[in-house]
């Protein structure tokens, strides 16, 4: 006979070796196998105790995801098993009572209309028509100097205008704008407009030459000393890059989620404290191997405590540059050279850090350079987003 039926929901875990997409938990059944010359196992069920009003084999199997069955949503089911062979059925386990959830929204809005860029000096004034969906959160705006090729999204809130400020004079930008629903479904992108920040007017006695010449030069400067490498800015809604390098306990989470007070995606981390850490590398695990830009920044938003470490090669080895929520630096002569943050940082609030990890490394190990950075890794649990490195 069947001994005993019940549920449980399906976890996604993700290990140190691999970084999957998401996905929604689904419901199973699963049972103790029965005892005797067993054939196989019907599920009887029904919208009321005891009705039974529809049945399925599984066959041998002692576990089956609900999703195979055609249930109503928001609809309670009552469920018992019997198992058979070719002579008898048992009699029904215990009965089991589950109500289906609603269905997930997961149409985005339409994609918005009417997309209309002006130039406004070093300003691009962004218009577009209004989306009708009674769920719509919002717009996000992308611009870039390429096609199609865009930096980190804007979030532009529930309005249908928007203007993007000091822009570079001389440069040409791709605009477009897509709709956020409630549930964080995003269109896609608006027809692109492209428009052109004019050079200002020469008002010195030098030549057009000369100007363009000095012009060149700043802006070159200015790329220089500004471009960053951006490892994570959680906008592509995924979790490449990032494992988990210390599960023990186990049951530690990577999750890529959407935050209402920063208005827009970050990495959340789900574990045990300071007991789990996660490290952020390549899509394809290697190190970063950035031997040029040596300044990095983050935001993070924690409420407990964490270390953080980002991971260098050195003119003396491997060393891990920690920063923790403390008021007191304990440096280090050795393998990890530390840094507080400050203990009040730790308020659940979002707080933007930029280190010079030359200057860090410095401070406790006069003698070393930096020649690498490698990877970033973190313990606790919090939400971390805009994770880049650059010159200056």
């Amino acid at each position: 006979m069947v001994r005993k039926i019940v549920i449980f929901l399906t976890s996604i875990f993700v290990l140190a070796w691999m970084a999957p997409h998401l996905s929604y938990a689904e419901p199973w059944f699963a049972w103790d196998a029965a005892t005797g010359n067993v054939t196989g196992y019907r599920i009887y069920y029904g919208t009321s105790s005891g009705s039974n009003t529809h049945n399925k084999d599984v066959g041998n199997a002692t576990e089956y995801p609900l999703v195979n069955l055609p249930l109503k949503e928001k609809t309670t089911y009552y469920f018992v098993v019997k198992a058979y062979n070719d002579n008898v059925e048992s009699d029904g386990s215990n009965e089991l009572i589950y109500t289906t959830p609603p269905a997930i929204d997961r149409t985005p809005p339409l994609t918005p209309k009417g997309v209309i860029a002006e130039v406004s000096g070093t300003n691009i004034i962004l218009k577009w028509q209004a989306n009708t969906e009674s769920d719509l959160a919002g717009y996000k705006i992308y611009f870039g100097n390429s096609s199609r090729i865009y930096a980190p999204p804007i979030p532009a809130g529930n309005v249908t205008r928007y203007t993007i400020e000091n822009l570079g004079p001389g440069k040409t930008y791709y605009l477009a704008v897509t709709a956020l629903d409630s549930e964080e479904n995003e269109s896609g992108y608006s027809l692109e407009d492209v428009e052109t920040i004019p050079f200002a007017p020469d008002t010195t006695t030098s030549t057009l030459k000369s100007f363009a010449e000095k012009m060149v030069a700043v802006t070159a400067k200015y790329v220089a000393d500004h471009q960053s490498t951006v490892y994570e800015n959680a906008e592509d809604k995924t979790i490449n890059g990032w494992s988990i390098y210390d599960n023990e306990p186990t049951g530690a989470e990577i999750n890529n989620i959407f935050d209402q007070d920063r208005l827009s995606y970050v990495i959340q981390f789900k574990g045990s404290g300071l007991l789990n850490g996660y490290s952020l590398r390549n899509d394809d695990g290697s190190n970063w191997q950035n031997s040029s830009q040596f300044v990095v920044e983050w935001s993070m938003k924690y409420s407990e405590k964490f270390n953080l470490f980002i991971d260098v090669k050195t003119t003396a080895g491997p060393r891990y540059l920690e920063y923790s929520p403390v008021n007191d630096d304990r440096l280090g002569k050795e393998r990890y050279v530390h840094h507080g943050l400050g203990k009040d940082l730790i308020d659940g609030q979002w707080h933007t850090f930029t280190r010079n990890l030359q200057e860090d490394l410095e401070e406790a190990q006069t003698d070393k350079k930096v020649l690498e950075v490698n990877g970033f890794l973190i313990r606790g649990s919090g939400r971390v987003d805009d994770i880049k490195l650059k010159i200056r």
